[in-house]
């Protein structure tokens, strides 16, 4: 699916159910097993599996159960290949650099 092999900018809605790890472990490389990282949405009930998912994300903007939407106060930029590197109050940029 080339939704997830290219970057995307724009409105896109990518939406890929699994039901278990081994499924989870499948959609993870399917989404970043490429050079891109910019914008990351988890939708979910189970708020364990949203911050195990989110610890695997490779995206410079995640966000759980909300839309895409930029908060003044939080950096913003790409991950990987992704936009020009980080953006706005550099206090919390800091705090929000990927190994």
């Amino acid at each position: 699916m080339s939704v997830s092999k290219e970057e995307i900018i724009g409105p896109e809605l990518s939406d890929t159910k699994f039901s278990d790890e081994d499924s989870r472990a499948v959609v993870l490389r399917q989404a970043f097993g490429n050079g891109c990282g910019l914008n990351s949405i988890i939708f979910t009930r189970d708020i364990s599996e949203a911050l195990l998912i989110a610890k695997k994300i490779q995206a410079g903007n995640l966000r759980v159960n909300t839309g895409a939407g930029m908060d003044a106060n939080m950096p913003s930029g790409g991950f990987k290949q992704s936009g020009w590197g980080m953006e706005r109050v550099p206090a919390t940029r800091t705090a929000r650099i990927k190994p």
